[in-house]
């Protein structure tokens, strides 16, 4: 990272903030590597054509790459290159005797130079390539004459090794005389191959007429010399329709390469038979490093996750879109989430034939055979779609330009009638200029279903008719979303316009929107801060974005601008009335039978609870419709408004939940309990641990009758204990002093009494002698199994 001068602009353009030196040994860390910096890593598949302009077009450089290049088990896609002059193209043009290239798959790539020396993934490689591969793509040579071409690699030379590596791309030589070309590696001079095979088309033609093309399936030509030969050991090449044979021309001992078909190459779904000696040490350990992933007897090898041992979905030629089998897409690009315009009923097939291109150029490999009950993965059919990581319109992550990839989103048309599932992740930064019906999606259909999915600072400006960041319009149901951050904004006349939805007509369940709504001035447009419009229910909701703008004939409302038809229900949900005007109201109109009873709250009331109490006491909820409530809320801190639950953390709070409603009974407690009955029992002297833990929230006082009104029993006592503010499950236990020592009640033969509970007190009524009687009430915090004690009750028939 030692950048000569010329560099350094564009150098420091990709790594802000980098501390620049002006020699290796200058300082360390360097870049933040502890030690010294050895090379890059990917940490992200890369896609050439979503790049900027000026990116797209990849051009390799003559300088030695001399370090390390780790995948990572990532791809690059989509790389062009167009090369005229130089001496070597590739990604990486020359590939040092110190170079490392590692677990990387370049797909779909177009090379065409007339380099003298050309590959896919590196011009000529004098150091070590292990478990990379090219799938797919074309390398093609231009020049004149001595071309030297191959799919993965143009030359080995000076002791360069390739192990378990393939490529499938097409390799065309052109028509030239004195050359080589192979669909692995052009010309092999003096290097190793291990455990690698190539299954490309070769093509060219020996223009002279005098048979000094030489093509081959694995290797173009292996010049090798007297003193030093190369090495090709279980390797193979596929030659239906390709070159007759792996090596076309042999000038060494390297020459015995068996030829193979399709079928059987395809044929072996493990380390056994051809592949027998395939499972190989990559990293020098001596352990075998399983870098091979067999599929079935209809696919080639692929080469595995380092990170799972799986294959990674772009490795395989039918992608498994859907690896946890819970019959939704999965999405982690926004290439993805753009596709799905193209297939709105979710099933993997998209709806036109003229939209094929698109959709499979988004999931790359996906099976769409209509007839295929399996298609893109889905084991009993498609029904929509899952985010499986968190996607953000802005590449900086700061805000979206011209350059980002999509600065002005079209929202996803028609009608969505299947699933959207957000699994708790985010889309931040959406951006969306001057539609008229705006949002994610455009109409979310009765029937369809989006659920777990945080829309994070978008900015949605429209002319006007329906506006909001998740959707439009809502027809189906919304349940556990929300939108934060951002703005929503109208600049023309007439409109429905929401911080989560512009018109609802569906259900919206468990969801908030915290973003500022400016509705305009024109005629008739209904504002609010969750929907501008509702007909339908809203259920355990709020908003806290400030609402405005609404022109003569409109309505603002803090919650929803207008609840219209007897349809719409909004029940146990609130606004935040200090964030605009405090005379707007949660609802700001409501005709036709509607009800609604949104509350406007100040901010300090929607974060003062922290819990499922007071205007919370109903929003553990059912969202999934078992019967169970599926906890949706995380209350935090009393000085932060309510959030929503991941599926994972609902998962974790409903656990706690059933554990602490399965709790038993602690143990009775030890036959001698101090402190002795004749002396006063002081809770802050016997017992300090409990008394000064803040954790501990209640004291326990103790009150008899003599006689107890309802049996006359002179010896009978009702014990009540003050719980304070503790609210959680609690628990009795009874000892008794007698013939000079404490025991347990069983020891008495006496039951354990019934606690009785009324709001923050408990009390137990007893028929044994006070006076010989010590309560101890137990808790349970948070679910938790550990005893909490709350307190000692020290019953005396004198006790005032």
């Amino acid at each position: 990272i030692v950048v000569p001068a010329s560099d350094r602009t564009n150098y420091d353009a990709a790594f802000p903030n980098r501390q620049t030196v002006s020699a290796p040994t200058s300082t360390a860390p360097r870049m933040g590597c502890p030690g010294v910096c050895t090379g890059y890593e990917l940490m992200n598949d890369l896609d050439f054509a979503t790049a900027t302009t000026s990116q797209q077009s990849w051009d390799s450089t003559e300088w030695p790459y001399e370090g390390i290049f780790e995948g990572n088990g990532y791809v690059l896609r989509n790389m062009t290159q167009t090369i005229a002059g130089g001496q070597t193209t590739g990604f990486i043009g020359v590939l040092t005797a110190n170079g490392v290239v590692r677990n990387v798959g370049l797909i779909d790539a177009a090379v065409t130079s007339n380099s003298q020396t050309i590959g896919i993934l590196t011009g000529t490689n004098r150091g070590t390539i292990t478990a990379s591969y090219v799938r797919g793509g074309s390398v093609a040579f231009t020049g004149s004459v001595n071309p030297t071409i191959g799919g993965l690699t143009g030359r080995i030379e000076q002791g360069g090794a390739i192990t378990a590596s393939y490529s499938t791309a097409t390799v065309d030589a052109g028509a030239h005389d004195n050359g080589r070309a192979g669909a692995l590696v052009g010309e092999l001079n003096v290097g190793t191959i291990i455990a690698s095979f190539a299954a490309g088309n070769v093509t060219g033609t020996d223009a002279a007429g005098s048979d000094t093309l030489n093509f081959g399936g694995l290797v173009g030509e292996i010049r090798d010399t007297a003193t030093a030969t190369s090495i090709i050991t279980n390797s193979y090449c596929a030659v239906d329709g390709r070159p007759t044979a792996c090596i076309g021309e042999a000038n060494g001992a390297a020459s015995a390469v068996p030829v193979q078909t399709e079928s059987e190459l395809q044929t072996p779904t493990g380390y056994t038979g051809i592949y027998e000696n395939w499972n190989v040490d990559l990293d020098g350990d001596a352990i075998p490093d399983n870098p091979w992933y067999f599929g079935t007897t209809t696919t080639y090898p692929v080469i595995t996750d380092p990170k799972t041992s799986e294959p990674p979905a772009a490795n395989r030629r039918t992608i498994d879109h859907d690896s946890d089998n819970d019959g939704l897409i999965e999405v982690d690009t926004l290439q993805k989430l753009n596709a799905i315009r193209h297939d709105l009923n979710g099933d993997g097939l998209p709806a036109s034939t003229t939209t094929y291109a698109a959709y499979v150029s988004a999931f790359v490999g996906g099976d769409l055979t209509a007839a295929t009950a399996t298609r893109m993965g889905c084991v009993s059919g498609c029904n929509g779609y899952e985010l499986t990581r968190n996607l953000d319109f802005a590449a900086d992550g700061v805000a979206v330009t011209s350059t980002d990839a999509y600065p002005n989103w079209t929202p996803i048309g028609g009608s969505y009638a299947t699933v959207f599932d957000g699994k708790g992740f985010t889309i931040s930064h959406l951006t969306i200029n001057n539609n008229a019906n705006a949002g994610l999606f455009n109409t979310l259909a009765s029937g369809g279903i989006i659920r777990d999915l945080g829309m994070i600072d978008a900015s949605v400006t429209s002319t006007g008719v329906v506006v909001g960041v998740l959707a439009a319009s809502n027809a189906g149901a919304i349940t556990a979303s929300y939108a934060r951050g951002g703005t929503v904004a109208v600049t023309g006349s007439g409109a429905n316009v929401g911080g989560l939805v512009g018109q609802n007509s569906g259900t919206i369940r468990a969801g908030y929107a915290r973003v500022s709504v400016d509705g305009g001035n024109g005629a008739n447009v209904e504002v609010g801060g969750l929907a501008g419009y509702s007909s339908g229910a809203i259920i355990a909701s709020y908003a806290a974005g400030a609402a405005t703008g609404a022109g003569t004939g409109g309505n603002i409302g803090g919650l929803v601008g207008r609840a219209d038809s007897s349809g719409a229900a909004i029940t146990d949900s609130y606004c935040d009335r200090e964030v605009h005007s405090t005379t707007t109201p949660c609802v700001g109109d409501q005709t036709g039978g509607a009800t609604a009873t949104a509350e406007g709250k100040t901010a300090a009331e929607l974060r003062a609870p922290t819990g499922y109490t007071g205007i919370y006491a109903n929003w553990n909820i059912d969202l999934d419709g078992d019967g169970n409530n599926d906890y949706p809320w995380n209350f935090g801190e009393a000085t932060q408004y309510p959030a929503l639950n991941t599926p994972t953390q609902r998962q974790a709070a409903i656990a706690a939940a059933i554990a602490a409603a399965a709790d038993t009974l602690p143990p009775p407690l030890p036959r001698t309990i101090p402190p002795e009955p004749e002396r006063e029992y002081n809770p802050a002297a016997d017992h300090p641990e409990i008394y000064n833990n803040a954790e501990y929230e209640m004291a326990a006082t103790c009150q008899t009758r003599n006689p107890d009104p309802e049996t006359g029993n002179p010896r009978a006592a009702t014990v009540t204990f003050d719980l304070g503010s503790y609210t959680g499950p609690i628990l009795l236990h009874l000892s008794i002093w007698a013939n000079g020592r404490y025991m347990a009640y069983e020891t008495q033969g006496i039951a354990l009494p019934t606690l009785e509970r009324n709001g923050q007190r408990a009390s137990v009524r007893v028929e044994t002698d006070p006076a010989q009687t010590r309560f101890r009430l137990d808790g349970r915090r948070h679910g938790l199994a550990a005893n909490l004690l709350l307190g000692y009750a020290d019953c005396r028939s004198d006790d005032p």
